[in-house]
């Protein structure tokens, strides 16, 4: 947990795992390379989204899924290394590096009331099981759908009946009513 791995610096794991905290993914022979969750400074990374892909019910690869989607290009930082603990470059991992980081403090005040900044590895699959039959998660992975901000993703989705304003609101609500 968040608390565990950064926060608790005296009781947590902090004292024996010092530094930045990295994660990785291994299924059947396969390694996908390492993601930072914590940069070891001010910076976690807590959401990530492993794609396993699979032939025939042997795993082929793993890789991240783009971990830029809920930030401004800008605020995406690389968070993709190797196992000798060098950054890895798209061209040699082909796949994104990115990831959109929450600053400690941040954390810290989302982590009072739950587990915020908690480490979350959605996985998904792509390819094939051993029958042959395709694997379906991989079309719910978030960089499958249009980039866009959580309210955006909702007002989108939501029945036409629904009120767009504030005003409206206000208009829908019985006591408001005289």
């Amino acid at each position: 947990s968040y608390q565990q791995l950064v926060s608790e610096t005296e009781t947590g794991l902090t004292r024996v795992f010092w530094g930045n905290v990295t994660v990785h993914v291994e299924s059947q022979q396969a390694l996908s390379y390492q993601k930072w969750y914590f940069d070891g400074g001010s910076t976690v990374f807590p959401f990530m989204t492993a794609i396993i892909d699979v032939k025939d019910g042997v795993v082929t690869g793993i890789t991240w899924d783009d971990g830029c989607l809920f930030c401004a290009a800008n605020d995406c930082q690389p968070t993709l290394y190797d196992f000798e603990g060098n950054l890895a470059t798209e061209e040699e991992a082909r796949q994104p590096i990115g990831g959109c980081g929450v600053l400690t403090p941040e954390c810290a005040a989302l982590n009072e009331n739950g587990v915020g900044c908690d480490l979350l590895i959605y996985t998904v699959w792509t390819g094939t099981d051993s029958q042959g039959k395709d694997f379906r998660s991989s079309a719910y992975r978030f960089s499958a759908f249009p980039a866009q901000s959580w309210t955006d993703r909702i007002s989108q989705n939501l029945p036409d009946w629904v009120p767009q304003s504030t005003e409206e609101v206000q208009d829908l609500n019985p006591l408001n009513q005289g």
